[in-house]
């Protein structure tokens, strides 16, 4: 416990310093009190701790750089491209610091990309994002928009919401995915709930959605898995 506490208080020191510094925002602080908030009620609500994140480091996975990454994104859009047919406009979940949005929108006609940092947002969106793009605050349990889309894209983000959302994120792609459009889940190989990560995402699209695509990279650096599953009106 103790060696703990000194950990924190050097993560809180040196938070502090990059304060001062100007390396990073004031409103971090605001951002730990109300992730701390949400985190000891349990109310779901993780907006705050990517604020907090994006805040002290504007690519914390390092996405703009990572060989790794680039290598799951164009095996993504293989897998999507294998598929065939054609997609005019499609949504991403999750969509960070904006790079994997990018190879999509030199892919489709519209892309609407979501994310629930408003930090992070606003980052992309004042950099000059493609015209085909719409960037939105918002998570998938919450987001609404006056059309479907063809392709719905959740890579590396949905265990971040818990079990607890299921019905609620089904109901959601069954709105959002437009009928015989297609539902891309990149995730770990893991498959529990810890509380914090949910892992159970393939398992429950494989019983209410039909999987027309499965892929499994257990060698890669963070072994991970691509599913495509199509969405049907008739599903449910």
């Amino acid at each position: 416990m103790k060696e703990k506490s000194v950990h924190r208080m050097i993560r809180i020191l040196k938070l502090l310093k990059d304060i001062v510094s100007g390396r990073c925002s004031w409103m971090v602080i605001w951002y730990a009190i109300a992730n701390r908030y949400h985190m000891l009620f349990k109310t779901g609500n993780r907006q705050h701790e990517f604020d907090k994140l994006y805040s002290i480091d504007s690519d914390p996975w390092d996405y703009r750089g990572s060989l790794y990454e680039r290598e799951k994104y164009a095996r993504t859009m293989d897998a999507v491209e294998s598929m065939g047919g054609s997609a005019g406009c499609v949504l991403e979940v999750g969509a960070s610091v904006g790079e994997f949005t990018k190879l999509l929108a030199q892919r489709y006609k519209s892309v609407v990309a979501i994310d629930i940092s408003q930090v992070v947002v606003t980052q992309v969106a004042g950099a000059g994002p493609p015209a085909n793009v719409e960037y939105q605050v918002a998570g998938i349990e919450s987001f609404s928009w006056g059309q479907t889309f063809d392709i719905m894209f959740c890579c590396e983000v949905l265990y971040y919401i818990g079990s607890d959302k299921v019905d609620i994120v089904v109901d959601q792609i069954r709105k959002l995915v437009a009928d015989k459009g297609f539902l891309v889940l990149v995730t770990g190989l893991g498959d529990g709930d810890d509380g914090i990560y949910f892992d159970g995402w393939d398992k429950i699209f494989s019983e209410v959605f039909t999987e027309v695509f499965r892929v499994k990279y257990a060698k890669s650096e963070r072994p991970y898995k691509i599913v495509i599953y199509m969405v049907s009106s008739l599903q449910g």
